[in-house]
């Protein structure tokens, strides 16, 4: 792509940047959203712009996941929805829920946000696995939204080979204290997998190069 226009998918706070050459293209099949939280935004826009593709979402967190048990989006037969994380293990992992109540998003990671002594066990799934369950041999969009697990999950599926034609992703270096390196050396690695990178604040898009849309 030589000039790309950038347009934000979503509302505010829960948006992600993608081309508009991409979001009109027949070519869009796959797309998985990682972390939905109790917004959908994001998946309704794409719904809404594009008719050729559909949605694989997964969120493990118990308050998304009745969330989106209710919402009209869980009746729409192009978007699937699947009550497990994103990790880079197969299994039940320790998950921290949020110090305010009020918040929806846990972790993984034990930072300043989670309640250490309020945590359970979900089910998670290796990038991998999950395409293997779903016969998928390919990502259109992969988006994420899967505070502070992104550091280890994007280095496990590019090292297994998968890497979708879009990765949509919001950094969370803030949970770490080693923030700088983690983020430069994450962004480095994508970069070194034939990506090219685009920032937009805490948000960042990258492109696989070559691809034609």
């Amino acid at each position: 792509m030589c000039s790309i226009d950038f347009i934000e998918i979503g509302s505010k706070g829960y948006s992600f940047w993608l081309p508009k050459q991409i979001l009109n293209s027949k070519k869009i099949k796959v797309v998985y959203s990682f972390g939905v939280g109790e917004n959908v935004s994001f998946d309704e826009e794409l719904l809404k712009r594009n008719r050729d593709l559909k949605i694989w979402a997964f969120d493990p967190t118990p308050k998304a996941i009745a969330y989106i048990e209710k919402h009209p989006i869980f009746y729409n037969d192009r978007f699937v929805f699947s009550p497990f994380g994103l990790s880079k293990l197969d299994g039940e992992e320790l998950f921290f829920l949020p110090k305010n109540e009020e918040y929806v998003s846990g972790s993984v990671v034990k930072y300043w946000g989670v309640n250490g002594g309020n945590s359970i066990y979900v089910p998670m799934r290796r990038l991998s696995t999950i395409m293997g369950e779903q016969g998928h041999t390919k990502i259109d969009i992969l988006k994420m939204d899967i505070e502070g697990s992104e550091f280890e999950v994007i280095p496990d599926f590019l090292k297994s080979g998968v890497k979708p034609k879009v990765i949509c992703v919001e950094l969370h270096e803030r949970f770490f204290s080693n923030q700088v390196d983690l983020k430069e050396n994450l962004i480095k690695l994508i970069c070194n997998n034939d990506y090219e990178c685009f920032g937009f604040g805490e948000e960042y898009l990258f492109l696989l190069n070559g691809v034609q849309w």
